[in-house]
């Protein structure tokens, strides 16, 4: 758990450190990139959900962190949650598709 819990955490630090606005006071990424260094640190499960609760109050504290996080989570979101979503709809077609040959029954599109 711990080894997914850092790179889960620390990719989700990064990306929001990369979709901070220029804007954004210079000491925003410093302050992403020093939790982000302190990640790793986190190995007992009382420092991990201090660190998360830490995170998640930076993340709450300013408009320019909210608006980096968001657009990350939609990069995201686009990058990664929509192709496996495609991806799963092509599968499930392909079983459907299989099950009817197997059986014989035709597919009905409508």
């Amino acid at each position: 758990m711990s080894g997914k819990w850092t790179t889960t955490l620390s990719d989700m630090l990064y990306g929001t450190e990369q979709h901070l606005c220029r804007s954004a006071p210079q000491s925003a990424a410093k302050r992403l990139a020093g939790l982000r260094a302190r990640v790793p640190q986190a190995t007992r499960r009382a420092d991990r959900l201090a660190l998360e609760k830490e995170i998640e109050s930076l993340l709450g504290s300013a408009p320019y962190f909210r608006a980096a996080y968001r657009r990350h989570i939609n990069a995201q979101f686009r990058d990664e949650v929509i192709p496996a979503l495609e991806r799963l709809v092509e599968l499930v077609a392909e079983c459907v598709r299989r099950k009817a040959q197997s059986t014989g029954a035709g597919v009905k599109r409508g």
